[in-house]
């Protein structure tokens, strides 16, 4: 599997990694790929993987070098809509995102009135919406969640590699 990140996300990346090195795969890696000439000339890695983990910053990068790749490639994210900070989500409305900040946080406080059964989710990283004290708490999924990916990203990459 090689790894074509043309902007920096470390746990797609390492889930990916950590998912075919569980299946007993190999690994190529690069992060920033726009440093390296190979990349940036539009050389191919076909010759050297069976499959490809892209994540670029152009909105449809990925599906266009599937369309002209001979091996799988999956989207790890292409554009700023597939990964967009929390502050990113609120668009050209900075100002909302601004005044929301610090004031809906989920701490001991919140906890102490939630449901026993409630689940507290997070698609991480955390910045300040959510207190370190929470993470001990057993309705805190986060952890769960990233781990629950890795899962995922192993059984896509054994269907496109070897099938059912």
């Amino acid at each position: 599997m090689a790894t074509l990140f043309y902007e920096p996300c470390t746990r797609t990346r390492l889930s990916f990694e950590s998912a075919m090195k569980r299946l007993g795969g190999e690994v190529l890696t690069t992060e920033n790929a726009r440093e390296f000439s190979s990349a940036a000339k539009g050389e191919t890695l076909e010759g050297y993987s069976d499959i490809i983990v892209m994540r670029h910053f152009e909105s449809g990068a990925t599906p266009r070098a599937a369309a002209t790749a001979s091996i799988p490639v999956i989207n790890a994210g292409d554009g700023p809509g597939q990964h967009p900070t929390q502050r990113e989500r609120f668009g050209e409305r900075i100002d909302i995102y601004e005044e929301a900040r610090g004031k809906y946080i989920v701490d001991g406080t919140v906890l102490g009135v939630m449901q026993k059964h409630a689940v507290v989710m997070h698609p991480l990283p955390r910045l300040d919406e959510i207190t370190v004290d929470v993470d001990v708490d057993p309705r805190a999924a986060y952890f769960r969640q990233a781990k629950n990916g890795l899962y995922i990203r192993m059984a896509l990459l054994k269907l496109l590699l070897v099938g059912w």
